[in-house]
Formats: structure tokens, sequence, C-alpha cells
């Protein structure tokens, strides 16, 4: 369970960095779990999927998309993009 309070506890502060209230957090876990934050890696991960329906032209834009000139690929007349994210704090 102290794993789970301290992963809730990292991603409140990513959430809502307010002052001294980092440095009193971070001094706590540290107390409770024994833990150098300083040594720990943190990071938030996401990958999303947006499509759109193609009315018209579906073939140029898989054209388009093979050639690297637009960002995304063509199957069954939508238009999917796919974006990942990492982001390190």
């Amino acid at each position: 369970m102290r794993v789970y309070n301290f992963y809730y506890l990292r991603f409140s502060l990513f959430v809502h960095p307010e002052g001294n209230k980092l440095a009193r957090v971070m001094a706590r876990i540290h107390q409770n779990t024994d833990t150098n934050l300083m040594e720990q890696a943190t990071y938030v991960e996401g990958t999303v999927t947006a499509s759109v329906q193609l009315w018209f032209l579906p073939g140029i834009t898989n054209m388009l998309g093979q050639a690297g000139i637009i960002n995304g690929r063509v199957e069954n007349n939508r238009f999917y993009i796919d974006n990942e994210i990492i982001y390190s704090y």
C-alpha cells in the first residue's frame, strides 16, 4: 500500500505544484519510506490515437501518409493519428 501512496502523492504534486508543499511532502515520503526522491526517476507517459472518417480522396491521404508528408495512416476510409508523449518532472 505504501508504494501506491508514494505514486499517488507524486502524481498529485505533478498536477498541483504549490510552493513549499512540494518540499514538505518530499520530506514526509523520505521519513516514511527511507527513499531518496532525488535518486528516483519520475515520469508520465501517454499514448493517444485519434481518427477522422475520410469523406473523399482516401487514396491521396494514404499516399501522403506513406510518403511521410502527413503523420498518420489510412484504414477503411478512416485517417488515424498516433501520438506518444513522455514527460519527465
